[in-house]
């Protein structure tokens, strides 16, 4: 005679999802710092196993809810108040954990003056984004991929409230789904496989959309050069991006031109016309005001400088009183995102 399933207490159930939440973090830490390892050789696949590497660790609740269930001895559920319930304790707590997270990263921390108070807050929120990435390395990968890959700025004000949803509750809730699959009976377990499925495939379509979108150059690159690329320019001069807030214009030789951030570009296949910003860039989505832009203007052919101005006006005179026209605003290019033809090598 098998062994009667009794129902698991709502805090046994917790522990064991608390014990397997850090296993599968441990893991997924673990295989995150081989990939780190294998960053230097590797190219755009990087991001890819990545992605695979996330949708692998939240894979793990499932599994483990899954194996806890059948192992454990779990009854099946005896409805949707008891699911929700054991999916939304641990969930709670994390989209509290990192509610608080991000408020000391994107929020409290604006609003303080310098002094003593906004260090031990700095310090405090050092301390627990690094215990984050131990303990909650699944949830934190995806906060990396969600901001490398631009999805931040596509989606504005909601990506943040996005975020933490997911982040938080894709865990528990795949746990549960899990467990839910351990622990009913043969006939009654391919909703919760469907789910965890559909889920994880969906996040997966997401993160590769997005991804793909930022490699053609519509979002954040992610890892050690991933989205540094260079567009040739007339007269064997090239514009290169060195990091998300530092494109510059260069010679053939590699001898910079114009530092900074160069914003916006012509090229009419004698002069090169340049924006730079000259402040320092936190955003490459920023949109500066004209007065903290400089204004540049190379002659390709005599190798020559001019500049910087402080003003379009400016330039379009000096260029002028050689007779040089400078191109209508239109024909000029934005630097972000990358313009069409630039090369990620």
């Amino acid at each position: 005679m098998s062994e009667e399933k009794k129902p698991a207490r709502p805090l046994r159930r917790f522990g064991w999802f608390a014990a397997s939440h850090v296993l599968v973090s441990l893991l997924t830490l673990l295989f995150f710092m081989v990939l780190l390892g294998m960053s230097s050789i590797m190219n755009d696949e990087w991001m890819f196993l990545l992605i695979f590497l996330e949708l692998l660790a939240l894979w793990g609740y499932w599994g483990m809810g899954a194996y806890l269930a059948r192992h454990r001895g779990w009854a099946a559920f005896s409805g949707p108040k008891e699911f929700c319930g054991a999916m939304l304790r641990p969930a709670v707590i994390a989209w509290l954990w990192g509610g608080a997270v991000l408020a000391m990263v994107f929020g409290i921390g604006f609003y303080l003056p310098e002094g003593a108070a906004a260090d031990i807050l700095a310090t405090t929120g050092g301390i627990i984004a690094w215990v984050s990435v131990v303990l909650c390395a699944p949830s934190s990968l995806l906060v990396l991929l969600w901001f490398a890959f631009g999805v931040s700025q596509t989606w504005a004000a909601w990506s943040l409230a996005v975020l933490l949803l997911l982040a938080g509750g894709l865990p528990p809730l795949l746990f549960t789904l899990g467990s839910a699959w351990g622990s009913a009976a043969s006939d009654r377990r391919k909703g919760p496989l469907l789910a965890g499925i559909a889920l994880t495939a969906a996040l997966g379509l997401f993160l590769v959309g997005a991804a793909a979108s930022t490699m053609s150059g519509h979002g954040l690159g992610f890892g050690p050069g991933a989205q540094d690329w260079r567009y040739e320019l007339t007269g064997g001069y090239r514009l290169m991006r060195v990091n998300s807030c530092t494109i510059v214009l260069t010679t053939e030789e590699g001898e910079i031109v114009v530092d900074g951030y160069v914003s916006a570009f012509a090229d009419t296949g004698k002069d090169i016309f340049v924006r730079g910003i000259s402040l320092p860039l936190e955003d490459p989505d920023d949109h500066p005001e004209a007065e903290d832009c400089l204004w540049y203007w190379v002659d390709a052919g005599a190798g020559a400088k001019y500049g910087p101005y402080r003003s379009a006006q400016a330039l379009e005179e000096a260029a002028n009183a050689q007779g040089v026209e400078v191109p209508d605003p239109t024909w000029w290019t934005d630097t972000y995102p990358a313009p069409s033809g630039a090369r990620y090598d």
